[in-house]
């Protein structure tokens, strides 16, 4: 559990008034308050280049992060925060709180010292574990670090969570019997997301989606799946991917 708690500065700055807004109402379950989060992700960044190393800023960023489960950029945020001001309180109360199921930053100080060296430093950090991995064929460790690196660069984005955890909890939805109700909830919340935007707006903004080599790459390991799996009419189910890009060149790889 993470405890989160903000003290207001006495003069607020136009553009918080969104990123609180949307924090306050998801801390209170207020329902509707979801819309306000683009706009909540897109003001704290801003703040945080016309306010930079404010650490009532940097914690809001934090908070706003954690609040769209990107925990790897929350704690960033925290740690930023935390050497923007060693005695604020509740930046070291969240982070301490987040870092409890990090195996790899178990002490807030060490996690805060490395956060001044940079985030390049992280960065190459956990790149160089993400190789490691890989080249022992852990695959599925290696994708954790490189999930992380794209967590800590994007903000905004959701931070995925490991294979083994997802079977967990996908298990706890069958034997619940909520797996259907989880199902229909995700997709809602999907199609709300992305109703308003046509077809042409997403092909414009991903013009060059067929040549991009990490899609060919994730099509020929769906393919490789596929021809292993045999069978006549296989069912390819995939999560994740806009419009169903790497999809729509998995047929193409058939052999």
């Amino acid at each position: 559990m993470v405890r989160i708690y903000f003290d207001e500065p006495a003069t607020l700055d136009t553009e918080m008034s969104v990123p609180l807004e949307f924090a306050k109402g998801c801390m209170k379950r207020e329902s509707g308050v979801e819309e306000l989060a683009d706009a909540a992700i897109e003001d704290c960044r801003r703040l945080r280049e016309t306010r930079a190393g404010d650490p009532f800023v940097l914690h809001l960023s934090g908070i706003v992060s954690f609040i769209m489960s990107n925990a790897e950029a929350a704690k960033w945020f925290w740690a930023e925060a935390c050497n923007a001001s060693p005695g604020y309180e509740h930046a070291w109360t969240a982070l301490s709180d987040v870092l409890v199921d990090d195996p790899d930053w178990a002490d807030p100080e060490a996690y805060a010292a490395a956060v001044a060296e940079g985030k390049p430093s992280m960065i190459s950090a956990y790149a160089a574990r993400a190789g490691a991995a890989f080249e022992a064929g852990h695959y599925a460790v290696a994708d954790l670090w490189v999930q992380r690196i794209s967590a800590l660069n994007n903000p905004g984005i959701a931070q995925l969570h490991g294979l083994a955890e997802c079977r967990a909890r996908s298990a706890e939805l069958l034997a619940s019997d909520r797996m259907g109700a989880s199902c229909r909830g995700v997709a809602a919340k999907y199609q709300r997301y992305w109703g308003g935007i046509s077809e042409t707006e997403i092909r414009a903004s991903s013009a060059d989606y067929e040549t991009m080599p990490d899609r060919h790459q994730l099509a020929n390991i769906a393919t490789r799946i596929v021809d292993a799996a045999g069978g006549s009419a296989p069912t390819v189910m995939e999560l994740g991917c806009f419009a169903g890009f790497n999809l729509q060149n998995i047929p193409n790889g058939l052999s």
